[in-house]
């Protein structure tokens, strides 16, 4: 819930509130400001910038520009105005206040020193001694950049966008257009404005975004899975303050090379402790992303001594799948959320699962997801699974067709024939739904190495975990047969290298390995992030409005450029609108 700064009309009281509607935000403001509860209030942008002054009139604009000014390390600064009144700056209402002050000082002291000899006076003759202060120049302001070239760049997007069908080529002629207009905003500040600073770069940047009553705004948004997840003015801004210092000129830019080493410093300010790799993984701060029950405190009817004895009692349960088993586990999700976040560190996990060994039976922490993400994990699954795989499928055969001599194009035709041999075999489609986790991890040209193992020929225990050694800890699907797509196989998730959680096929592997990064709090594994991020987008539907599970924050946005791309390449095959290809 993001963090506001409410101030009063006059500006003299400021309270900092958390509120995620503007509803939810309004009442706060009336009760900690002592604000009149007959009166209607809107609420304006105090802060500084090109959106001072505008009416917060929805939910998604309060938590858009809460988003965008906590990116620069500062809240978002609002008013409350009576509804009649307009917006003006706290300077202004600042100087009216002491002027108001002022002349009322005067006319309090009037009657008693006609004399001439009072306060007031001593203030006149003050101003008269005082010498003129020498005349300063303001510094002239940054020209104004034409919107005339954007309105050619956009509209015949806009227009194409409009358009019912939509062409085939929309996502193409966006970004060719968004490419445009990052280049026509960085020639003007090179070549007019030649202040290269980032705050110059947003102002110009914002301009254009809200420009013409933010008739441009549907080209930059960025959807996944028809949900909103981006305004994209961020990556806007970030891509014009590249341009712009990459072409500032050769004296003030540096090699190649040293480029390289300022990204790598920049990395480590998203980071800043020096950590264990495994500690890394593993964000306290963080991990409540995508979390609609992450900490939630215990119930009316219970106390630490009734979760204590309903822990034991589940202790002690032989079958874990039954329904008292169930209900004891749902009753104590509190006390088992609380210890699990109050490991600060990963190996104090393993505390967790000593109390709490029900954490390693998979029906069990499916009921545990459930309750997080406040759906129901196991029908969703189950559901998008059989929505996503013909999409997904056709549009990797498609891709191979297109592009047979890209990297992706071999792994993808490996995976297709593996799995059409499976699906002969166990005369079953399982296969090929389980291919297609596969098929992203390859157009990702990520390493399915950390995704999934295949164990052959193990013989004791400490073999087979040895083969999750190189996920450092993190959850990952192990598969004990002859090949990932063995009918017969034994399948089990290892958290922390030897926690085992045995499930009973391939794709409850997944779910579990999946839910076990947003449970325990875990970072996504950095060498299939953009799979993990794809799954969590599209097959859970989880889609918070900032934020990301990467061990390394991104500097540009909050989501990820491959994910983005592949959403939209598959939005346009499966549209109905779309030309099948030959």
């Amino acid at each position: 819930m993001p963090l506001i700064m409410v101030a009063n009309e006059e500006r003299k009281i400021k309270v900092l509130l958390a509120a995620s509607t503007t509803q939810q935000l309004n009442d706060k403001a009336v009760k900690k400001l002592k604000l009149s509860q007959d009166m209607q209030y809107k609420v304006c942008v105090d802060s500084s910038g090109a959106a001072a002054g505008s009416e917060i009139d929805e939910d998604d604009l309060l938590l858009e520009l809460s988003s965008f000014y906590s990116k620069s390390n500062a809240h978002l600064e609002v008013v409350m105005l009576p509804s009649h009144k307009d917006w003006s700056p706290p300077e202004s209402v600042e100087g009216l206040s002491r002027r108001s002050n002022s002349d009322s000082s005067c006319n309090s002291n009037s009657d008693s020193d006609s004399s001439g000899d009072g306060p007031c006076a001593d203030i006149l003759e003050v101003s008269l001694v005082v010498p003129p202060s020498p005349c300063v120049t303001k510094p002239s302001s940054h020209p104004s950049i034409p919107i005339t070239p954007f309105n050619e760049i956009f509209e015949p997007v806009l227009e194409a966008m409009r358009r019912q069908p939509p062409p085939c080529d929309l996502v193409r002629r966006r970004k060719a257009a968004l490419m445009a207009a990052q280049k026509e905003v960085a020639s003007h500040i090179l070549k007019k404005v030649k202040d290269f600073r980032k705050e110059v770069c947003e102002r110009y940047a914002t301009a254009v975004f809200s420009s013409q009553n933010g008739k441009f705004k549907p080209v930059f948004e960025k959807r996944v899975n028809d949900h909103f997840c981006s305004d994209g003015l961020a990556d806007f801004i970030c891509h014009i303050y590249n341009a712009v210092n990459y072409s500032k000129g050769s004296e003030n830019t540096s090699r190649r090379g040293q480029r390289r080493k300022v990204a790598a410093l920049q990395e480590e300010v998203d980071n800043p402790d020096e950590m264990e790799p495994q500690a890394k993984a593993r964000s306290i701060d963080d991990c409540s992303y995508g979390c609609e029950n992450f900490n939630p405190p215990l119930p009316s009817d219970e106390t630490l001594e009734t979760q204590e004895q309903k822990r034991e009692h589940l202790a002690q349960s032989k079958d874990l799948s039954s329904a008292y088993a169930v209900s004891l586990f749902q009753k104590t999700y509190s006390s088992q959320r609380s210890e699990i976040v109050g490991c600060k560190t990963l190996p104090k996990l393993t505390d967790v699962f000593v109390r709490w060994p029900c954490l390693k039976s998979a029906n069990l922490l499916i009921h545990h997801a459930s309750i997080l993400f406040n759906k129901d994990v196991k029908n969703l699954w189950a559901m998008q699974l059989d929505k996503m795989t013909p999409d997904l499928t056709g549009f990797f055969k498609s891709y191979c067709r297109k592009s047979p001599r890209s990297t992706a194009t071999a792994e993808l035709l490996k995976v297709f024939s593996e799995a059409q041999g499976a699906v002969e075999t166990m005369e079953s489609q399982i296969p090929n739904t389980f291919s297609v986790f596969f098929m992203i991890i390859a157009y990702m040209r990520e390493k399915h190495d950390f995704f999934f193992q295949v164990a052959k020929d193990c013989d004791s225990d400490s073999e087979l975990l040895e083969h999750a050694a190189c996920s450092n800890g993190n959850p990952i699907l192990l598969v004990q047969g002859f090949s990932v797509f063995d009918p017969m196989a034994k399948c089990f998730v290892v958290v922390l290298k030897n926690h085992v959680i045995e499930v009973r096929d391939q794709l409850e592997g997944i779910l579990v390995m999946f839910i076990s990064f947003f449970i325990f709090g875990f970072k996504y594994t950095e060498e299939v992030q953009n799979t993990l991020e794809f799954i969590q987008r599209f097959f859970f539907l989880i889609n918070p409005p900032s934020g990301d599970k990467r061990v390394v924050a991104r500097r540009k946005g909050h989501l990820a450029g491959k994910v983005y791309k592949l959403s939209e390449e598959i939005r346009a095959y499966s549209s109905p609108w779309s030309i099948p290809s030959v």
